[in-house]
């Protein structure tokens, strides 16, 4: 069973609301946002905890933030926490034999958000279930 912040990140990741981007945790162009999935954890994070702060740093490239601390460009250490998750890019799928990480998917592999939210939630469901 997954535990509500797992639940609200993969139900996220299944909306139509996040557009996918690749190569940074945030590309805001204009109007327009496109999150990696990473980045979707951590939009997540913020409205529901009202943690931490997107911070533009390169050209539409943003980081997330919290205050008083680094920049991060992955899963920043208090979003992994709150996910149960104790690295901040976590090895959630194996493709071609290869176990491949949540950003490998999002911007190397091509999968979309619904792919690596059914990643996600089997890996949840097995980390869960072995604690």
């Amino acid at each position: 069973m997954l535990t509500e912040p797992q639940q609200l990140f993969v139900a996220a990741l299944r909306s139509d609301e996040f557009k996918q981007g690749n190569n940074a945790l945030l590309n805001a162009a204009g109007s327009e946002k496109r999150y990696c999935c990473l980045g979707v954890a951590c939009e997540i994070y913020r409205r529901t905890t009202g943690n931490g702060v997107w911070e533009n740093v390169v050209g539409n490239i943003n980081y997330f933030r919290f205050a008083g601390m680094s920049i991060s460009t992955v899963l920043h250490s208090a979003v992994a926490g709150w996910l149960g998750l104790f690295v901040n890019d976590p090895y959630i799928a194996v493709v071609n034999d290869e176990s491949v990480t949540a950003t490998k998917l999002n911007d190397d592999k091509g999968w979309t958000f619904n792919q690596i939210a059914n990643a996600f939630e089997k890996y949840f469901e097995e980390s869960n279930n072995a604690h």
